[in-house]
């Protein structure tokens, strides 16, 4: 099944400011990817990444033979408002899945 990222642009901005914030975040971003694939894979899902319109965070489609399967968004934290919401998040910046 494939991965589809709707903008390569941001999509490399995206990990250089993981890169740039620093270890802790992006491991963050990667572990997320990391998840995001293994759902995709696990499942024989395709993926769709799809910018957000918070800098920097995606939303994510899971699709099967054409039909949504699931879908969320995965968020980056402690840049910016994002409305929405963390429990027990992180104190440096940081993403998270959110579906």
């Amino acid at each position: 099944m494939e991965i589809e990222i709707t903008d390569h642009k941001k999509f490399r901005a995206t990990v250089q400011t993981a890169k740039e914030l620093g270890d802790e975040s992006k491991q963050s971003l990667f572990k997320c990817l990391r998840s995001l694939n293994e759902i995709r894979r696990c499942n024989d899902y395709d993926l769709q990444l799809i910018p957000d319109f918070v800098k920097y965070s995606w939303g994510f489609c899971f699709h099967k033979d054409g039909v949504r399967k699931l879908n969320g968004g995965m968020i980056l934290h402690g840049l910016e408002q994002t409305f929405s919401v963390e429990l027990d998040g992180a104190s440096y910046p940081h993403w998270s899945l959110h579906t």
